[in-house]
């Protein structure tokens, strides 16, 4: 339960629990792909518009959603949102008794899975009260072990590749054919509809003509293969082991990378760890320690989405601010100057602007349990938990994306940095009593205490107003 062990035979509670070895076999990249796949109870909800974001935090439901979705955010950076954002709907996570977050369950090691349990229903939930409305997912790391000394080395390979079979769109001569039909009649709403007072006819003429002359050419390009690309990485995980009857000892070192299939996406682990046991008598001691630091890269190529969206009967080019610019001036009624355009942002132009969006973190925690059998129905367990996180954001947009178009010169190019820092202690106390009864009936009570302390400072600075030719450096802005 992550509180206490129990024989699944005498818990009333619904569970379902998965070894090491049928999660190792189900997915190595990380533990909840495993349970995915393994246990349909818990879903994975994914963004699609991000592409298949390796730092995308999934959301995660064991019970369904309680809350409606959140509105659709504006352009801010990604990272930011995986460093701060909350789901109402996401389940309580237990690290070898101690509660922890979905980032850490993800940049787990999956070759120290000992077990995850899944606890699903009201019986086993309410263990931990209200934090538990969305259901618990309970993981164990494997514990050391006595024997002779052993050194392990483990190396496990990933290649994703991007699957655009599931989009049917229309080629560059169905989408104009499209156009010119919802164009049909006054206010129309396709983009060739023209006005009731024609102001804008001139403009209507010449964007249907550059569209015709372009698939007259044979323009029917694939933009949703632009940003994309087969990836492939290598984990890597060295781990020794050993100990006698009284001591016992695992210290590990992990490498794990997760490559995105769009451009300049990554997601990149280093870890270690050192897990200690002593036994002696009716006493149990044991400490683990991790240390890891993680770095995530947006892609420069921002929300996959982007591209979908781009009609066939552009050309694929890196070299132009717009795929498509029109300007128009003429007179109307009583000699009115009329002055229309139309732009379309080419979003390969902005991939290749200075950028950056990255996010870095640093963890250490250190877990500190002990277990006193007093009698042999008896037994009393504390623990001691102590961790540190410190957390930075960067990102930056060039005064050159097409996103200050309409900006005044001042207010061009954008940073924004962020820098959070957490403390927090956890300690807990349990009192386990476990009786057999004439042979055959089972008495179980546990009584706990926990407490904690929790300390966040959270710092962040916005700032706009850059040149042209500006690195993407935080002191080079014209006003914060």
């Amino acid at each position: 339960t992550g509180m206490f062990d129990r024989r699944k035979e005498t818990f009333t509670g619904v569970t379902k629990t998965y070894s090491s070895k049928e999660i190792r076999n189900a997915r190595r990249q990380n533990i909840l792909e495993a349970r995915n796949l393994l246990d349909p109870s818990l879903k994975i909800i994914r963004n699609n518009n991000l592409g298949s974001d390796p730092n995308q935090l999934p959301k995660i439901e064991m019970r369904g959603s309680r809350t409606p979705p959140p509105p659709t955010p504006g352009q801010y950076s990604q990272q930011l949102k995986l460093q701060y954002e909350n789901d109402p709907n996401r389940p309580l996570f237990i690290l070898d008794g101690f509660e922890t977050n979905l980032q850490s369950i993800m940049s787990l090691d999956i070759n120290r899975i000992a077990s995850v349990t899944l606890l699903k229903d009201a019986a086993s939930t309410a263990l931990y009260g209200s934090r538990s409305a969305n259901g618990v997912v309970v993981v164990e790391t494997i514990r050391p072990t006595s024997g002779d000394l052993t050194i392990s080395y483990t190396a496990t390979g990933t290649v994703t590749m991007p699957d655009l079979s599931g989009y049917n769109m229309m080629t560059a001569e169905e989408l104009l054919k499209f156009q010119e039909l919802a164009s049909v009649g006054v206010d129309a709403p396709g983009p060739f509809g023209v006005f009731e007072n024609e102001a804008n006819l001139l403009l209507v003429k010449q964007k249907h003509a550059y569209r015709k002359n372009a698939i007259l050419d044979g323009v029917n390009s694939n933009w949703m293969k632009v940003p994309l690309q087969t990836a492939g990485t290598l984990n890597h995980h060295l781990s020794v082991t050993g100990g006698d009857g009284f001591f016992n000892y695992t210290l590990g070192l992990s490498k794990n990378g997760n490559t995105g299939v769009m451009k300049g996406s990554e997601n990149n682990t280093n870890s270690g760890y050192a897990n200690l046991n002593y036994r002696k008598g009716k006493i149990t001691v044991s400490n683990n320690l991790t240390i890891r630091g993680d770095k995530r890269e947006g892609s420069p190529y921002g929300s996959f989405t982007n591209f979908v969206r781009i009609p066939p009967y552009y050309r694929i080019n890196y070299a132009a601010r717009f795929l498509e610019d029109q300007h128009t001036e003429h007179f109307v009624q009583n000699n009115f100057m009329a002055k229309m355009s139309y732009r379309f942002n080419n979003p390969l132009y902005n991939a290749l602007l200075p950028h950056k969006n990255t996010a870095i973190s640093n963890m250490i925690t250190n877990n500190l349990m002990l277990h006193w059998d007093l009698l042999p129905f008896l037994r009393v367990s504390g623990g001691f938990q102590y961790a540190k996180t410190s957390d930075q954001t960067d990102f930056f947009l060039s005064p050159l994306h097409t996103q200050f178009n309409d900006a005044e010169a001042l207010q061009k190019g954008s940073y924004e940095q962020g820098n959070a820092a957490s403390e927090n202690y956890n300690g807990f106390l349990t009192l386990t009593y476990n009786k057999v009864i004439a042979g055959k009936h089972i008495l179980t009570s546990n009584v706990r205490g926990d407490i904690a302390k929790n300390a966040t400072s959270i710092q962040s600075i916005s700032a706009v107003g850059f040149a042209t030719t500006a690195e993407p450096l935080l002191y080079l802005a014209n006003s914060y």
